[in-house]
């Protein structure tokens, strides 16, 4: 994700070839695969050079294949060896690849992946006898590289961040160990930059240990880079952010959006009136999800369709689920009065009636 905000504002510059460009050009083909380089307008500069003069000889330095797209690009033309390879053979190399991806439970979501096609090509001009690396070589030696590669990176933002400024913001979560986690992230107008994430399960969450977690921070980043703060609403996050703006001045905090709006739709599902729908609503989604043959019933009617589930600490997903059953109440209408529906034993069971009241 970082990388594939962080690549789109390179076509900013001339093109001119001074220092910086050149700098800036290596780093982003550091970083990204030439095909994904290339697509993304990452132009080195030095690929045609004409003389100055408009008369004589141009000196021109490029290739035949500058002038040609990239043959694993979306909608390039196969080369003639792709075109007199047989079927069998194309398929015999799919194959391979969808077994270890099988194998290993890798999510198919994988080859969406800019770096997926970039690793087909590279270790396709390797040629036969080429040997995988071993399982301590990649999270070992190669590991460290991919890591120090991401810190140059992200340096290479600090002159963003003096030129536009920038937010920090810092999100706490709890993960299904019960962890207790802190991340910060940068945004600027380039994109949003993961600095670090913290661990803070064996302390407590008070407004100094916070305030010592953030000024270092903000150090980090710079303190004349930093001009907004942005943190959750509660309250040592409150006090956190009047402590920030006592030792730097220039720097403004204010609460998150979302958890302002949680927060308000917390209290709105506290009205009387309010609370006994989302009770009753929760109970349906309750009974259909914790039933096979109910289940199986509303998935049919609504063709494959899901209603929302409400989330305990996630207050907006209780209205979310609410306008999920109104917009599929004459699919679970149709359903209870169904002949699937009438003749099954849920038909009978007391808890049925308080689905039949959506209808």
């Amino acid at each position: 994700m970082m990388s594939r905000q962080l690549e789109d504002d390179d076509d900013d510059g001339d093109g001119d070839g001074d220092d910086d460009g050149d700098e800036d050009v290596n780093t982003k083909k550091h970083m990204l695969p030439p095909k994904v380089a290339k697509n993304k307008k990452i132009q080195n500069t030095s690929t045609v050079k004409q003389s100055n003069t408009s008369y004589g000889k141009q000196k021109k330095s490029a290739t035949l294949g500058a002038y040609f797209m990239s043959r694993t690009t979306p909608g390039a033309q196969n080369s003639f060896k792709n075109c007199w390879q047989r079927k069998e053979v194309v398929e015999r190399c799919d194959l391979a690849l969808a077994k270890w991806m099988i194998d290993v439970c890798v999510t198919f979501n994988v080859v969406k992946s800019v770096y997926y096609q970039h690793a087909i090509d590279v270790i396709t001009t390797m040629g036969p006898g080429y040997k995988r690396p071993n399982l301590h070589v990649i999270h070992g030696y190669y590991l460290v590289k991919v890591v120090d590669e991401m810190k140059i990176y992200v340096e290479s933002y600090r002159e963003i961040w003096k030129k536009s400024d920038c937010t920090l913001m810092a999100n706490g979560w709890t993960y299904q160990k019960r962890r207790t986690l802190i991340n910060f992230l940068v945004y600027c107008p380039k994109g949003i930059i993961f600095l670090k994430i913290v661990d803070v399960l064996d302390v407590s969450k008070t407004a100094r240990l916070l305030h010592q977690l953030f000024r270092e921070v903000v150090l980090y980043v710079g303190v004349e880079n930093i001009v907004h703060v942005v943190t959750d609403n509660a309250t040592n996050y409150v006090a956190t952010g009047k402590l920030l703006m006592e030792e730097f001045p220039l720097i403004f905090w204010s609460p998150c959006a979302a958890h302002c709006i949680n927060l308000i739709l917390l209290n709105i599902g506290k009205l009387q009136s309010v609370c006994s729908i989302v009770e009753h609503a929760c109970g349906i989604i309750k009974y259909i999800y914790n039933n096979r043959y109910p289940l199986y019933l509303m998935r049919k009617f609504t063709k494959e369709k899901e209603i929302p589930r409400s989330a305990p600490t996630r207050f907006a997903t209780n209205f979310i689920a609410l306008q999920s059953i109104l917009a599929h109440k004459d699919e679970l209408r149709a359903m209870v009065t169904s002949r699937e529906w009438v003749s099954s034993a849920y038909a009978k069971d007391s808890k049925e009636k308080s689905l039949l009241r959506v209808c």
